[in-house]
């Protein structure tokens, strides 16, 4: 199919502007996408896994606690902070906001001892 459309594409006179890796590319690209509105379409129980924002963990007791972050300069800062917290035991899901310099962290109270 892509020999087909890069024969169509360049006409019969062999003279092409654009280079065959862009154009291979991007049809590589549409066919991805068009599979995935397929895939969203026509499976509609692949759809929230594909499409959907993680949500607040479905577990017995936990509990959520939102904690203000000083000293992030960028979103990377952000992910690094996420993965540690996510790696320490306790600790259910973390989600780090570098925009609004804070953490909302679902966590397991009969591990972790809240401080007040």
């Amino acid at each position: 199919m892509i020999t087909a459309s890069w024969r169509y594409f360049k006409g019969y006179n062999n003279e092409c502007s654009i280079d065959k890796r862009k154009f291979i590319a991007g049809v590589v690209t549409t066919y991805v996408i068009v599979l995935m509105l397929l895939l969203y379409a026509f499976v509609p129980a692949l759809a929230p896994v594909l499409f959907q924002a993680p949500t607040k963990p479905a577990f017995g007791n936990v509990e959520q606690l939102t904690l203000s972050i000083e000293g992030m300069t960028c979103i990377g800062c952000a992910e690094i902070v996420e993965n540690s917290l996510v790696k320490k035991q306790g600790i259910i899901k973390a989600e780090v906001s570098y925009e609004k310099a804070s953490a909302v962290v679902w966590y397991d109270p009969n591990i972790i001892k809240k401080k007040k």
